[in-house]
């Protein structure tokens, strides 16, 4: 089966790397798979398997790349089209229909559409419905990597509900993860891990505000450690600053291994306002770290089995988030649970049920 993934780039964020890994195993069960991207860049290129194909579009912005991915179909000729991430995946459509291709198309939605969504992006809920409910209908599936993001698009658009299906995201399953904290955080403290792009909707802030109640408490034996990148750096170091917090906060980039930094530390917080799914939380259990989570809608609350398997805070609550925190390092659930619970968010899982669902068109 040729199977063609459309994506805006390799950057580092969740719906990228998913990408990457479900292309990686349909190749493995002898797929042909190409990559079409608007710009090919990002530090996720080199987890590519060596047999993808890579066409780059060069476009600047989303809009510019309809006539050349009118072109790239034309060329490829995929049997199935899988394209992420809107209005990427409304242009995506839009070329398929005027390039003539008989292709089977795949929209998968990595985000919940709620009023938050809305305003960071700077678009009404009613127009971003209305363009998926134009587009979308000439899709052959619409998949949500969550039952809340599903939720979240049904709501805002009229497609009907035939036309939807949910697939968990899946992860690699480590198998092996030695414990590298001296080396990697280089203390002896209890390390609480993030791991995020520095953007709005992950909102550090309250992270690292929750950080400051707990020395204020007389929580000292803390470390926090954020891995990611991205256009609120500055800021998220300014927070830092403010609150005095620059011996106790490290920032470490982005890393392409967050598997052994995981598995090296004592607790993961997530602090997202807005999420589809959380890759890095099932990512996390994975490693049998424990987790405190903000309910951000909606994947969290999926993975966590609404606090079953990690805490669960209100979005935006520092404190809330740092008596978690604490309640989580000094009560932890057995990392052998954890690990069984990752298991349900397997990747050979995940791309078996992608698999399945282009075979029925």
């Amino acid at each position: 089966m040729k199977i063609l993934v459309i994506l805006p780039n390799f950057e580092g964020g969740g719906a990228e790397r998913i990408h990457i890994n479900l292309a990686n195993e349909w190749v493995k069960s002898g797929n042909e798979v190409i990559f079409c991207v608007l710009q090919k860049k990002g530090p996720l290129l080199s987890k590519l398997h060596k047999e993808i194909e890579i066409l780059d579009l060069n476009c600047n912005r989303i809009l510019f790349s309809l006539i050349p991915l009118i072109s790239a179909m034309k060329k490829i000729k995929p049997e199935v089209i899988v394209s992420a991430m809107w209005p990427l995946t409304t242009v995506s459509v839009f070329a398929k229909i005027l390039s003539g291709s008989q292709s089977k198309t795949f929209l998968v939605e990595h985000i919940a559409y709620e009023k938050i969504l809305a305003k960071l992006l700077g678009h009404s809920l009613f127009l971003i419905g209305l363009s998926k409910t134009v587009s979308y209908m000439f899709a052959q599936r619409v998949i949500s990597v969550s039952k809340g993001v599903e939720g979240s698009i049904k709501r805002i658009t009229f497609l009907p509900y035939s036309k939807f299906k949910v697939i968990y995201n899946g992860i690699p399953i480590p198998k092996s993860i030695k414990n590298e904290k001296k080396t990697l955080f280089n203390t002896n403290k209890k390390v609480l891990l993030s791991a995020a792009s520095f953007t709005d909707r992950k909102d550090f802030p309250t992270l690292i505000k929750a950080l400051s109640i707990l020395f204020s408490k007389g929580y000292t034996d803390l470390k926090l450690v954020i891995l990611g990148d991205g256009p609120m750096k500055g800021v998220i170091e300014n927070v830092i600053k403010d609150l005095k917090m620059d011996k106790n906060v490290e920032l470490l980039g982005f890393k392409n291994d967050i598997y052994k930094y995981m598995a090296s530390s004592d607790l993961f917080v997530h602090s997202s306002k807005v999420e589809g799914f959380a890759l890095v939380v099932a990512e996390a259990l994975s490693c049998g770290t424990n987790v405190v989570s903000t309910d951000s809608p909606h994947g969290p609350s999926e993975i966590l089995e609404n606090g079953k398997f990690g805490n669960l805070v209100k979005i935006g609550d520092a404190e809330q988030m740092a008596n978690a925190i604490i309640e989580k390092i000094l009560n932890p659930l057995d990392k052998e649970i954890l690990k069984q619970r990752a298991n349900k968010f397997s990747i050979e899982t995940c791309a078996k049920s992608y698999l399945e669902e282009f075979s029925k068109y």
